[in-house]
């Protein structure tokens, strides 16, 4: 693996520890700060209710019944065309609100960037609210759920059926993470699809947005479903983000995490 690369990955898995500890605590327990943690133009997507700016941020965050948070698994990775040091971090667990005191499990996506000596939460980033802007990201995330349809339809009918041509999938540097193992390059990867058993895949959910400051037009994709493996044949719960970018007339992907939702498998067994 390219050496830049694997200091900005172990970077990103150093730096997802610190601001998810940080973030959590404050979701907890110091609630009223949780501004301090976004861009003044971060975005805010919570089961599908979109805010946008720190301040309009907090007071979503004021209205929610009191929370507690429990991680089962933690994901990142550097976003490397973004025009400054910014990564996406995955993380998924189980969570309780004051108002019911049930156990539920959360999916959660972040995408920090670097501002001054503090990380920073943007999502998407909105320079100007304009018309005209607000118009242009509207196409792009317009076209950023049509072409997660068709990308993840390939992507796992491939996976699941055609697992020789994944390579195709893939930027000659492309990165995959599966489980915490990180893989460089298409070759690499396809010897790594190669290796595991014949699998079978369905989609629950599907999410899409676009990354604004990307040097190229660029998609962010998140997945989650279930998975049986023909080693066992049971069905295990599963997450996905990838990355994609235009190449030519194709869209590849920049980098690939996949993560298998053990704990949660475990509980349900």
């Amino acid at each position: 693996m390219d050496e830049a690369i694997l200091e900005k990955m172990d970077q990103a898995c150093r730096t997802s520890e610190e601001f998810t500890k940080l973030y959590y605590e404050s979701l907890d327990k110091r609630r009223h700060q949780m501004f301090r943690l976004y861009l003044d133009n971060g975005v805010l997507v919570w089961n599908g209710n979109g805010v946008t700016g720190k301040d309009d941020i907090q007071k979503f965050y004021q209205e929610l019944p009191v929370s507690d948070h429990q991680m089962n698994t933690l994901d990142a990775q550097p976003i490397l065309d973004a025009t400054q040091l910014t990564f996406l971090i995955q993380v998924s667990g189980s969570v309780k609100f004051s108002n019911d005191g049930l156990a539920r499990p959360f999916q959660q996506t972040f995408i920090i960037t670097a501002q001054a000596d503090k990380w920073k939460i943007k999502r998407l980033k909105m320079d100007e609210v304009r018309y005209k802007l607000l118009q242009a990201i509207l196409e792009k995330m317009d076209q950023a759920c049509r072409t997660s349809e068709e990308f993840t339809k390939l992507y796992y009918e491939s996976l699941d059926k055609r697992r020789h041509q994944m390579f195709r999938l893939y930027l000659d540097n492309g990165v995959l993470v599966w489980n915490g193992n990180g893989v460089t390059g298409k070759d690499d990867i396809q010897k790594f699809y190669q290796e595991l058993p014949v699998s079978d895949h369905q989609m629950n959910t599907l999410d899409a947005q676009p990354i604004l400051d990307a040097t190229q037009l660029t998609f962010l994709i998140q997945v989650s479903g279930s998975v049986k493996f023909s080693n066992d044949g049971l069905a295990r719960p599963f997450q996905q983000t990838f990355i994609i970018t235009a190449q030519a007339d194709k869209w590849k992907i920049v980098s690939d995490c996949y993560r298998l939702q053990d704990a949660m498998f475990k509980d349900r067994k």
